[in-house]
């Protein structure tokens, strides 16, 4: 299975008390939040300790060029 170039995948650690520019940028109103960025926009969060979910839908949003796949509209 081909999950791409790990190169091209970074992954940060913002505090929300030493990034409150961010928080309110994002509107982050609980922790942890997670947010998935593609070509420097947010495209996906998911909110709460919900790491499966986050990984699954990333990794298809990622390989489907920011679509989402699990989208009802």
């Amino acid at each position: 299975m081909n999950l791409g170039n790990p190169d091209e995948v970074k992954l940060a650690l913002a505090p929300g008390t030493q990034c409150p520019r961010m928080v309110d940028t994002y509107n982050i109103l609980t922790y942890p939040t997670a947010l998935l960025f593609l070509d420097n926009t947010c495209v996906y969060r998911v909110t709460g300790a919900r790491t499966n979910e986050l990984s699954i839908k990333s990794l298809f949003m990622l390989r489907n060029g920011s679509r989402n796949i699990f989208s009802r509209v």
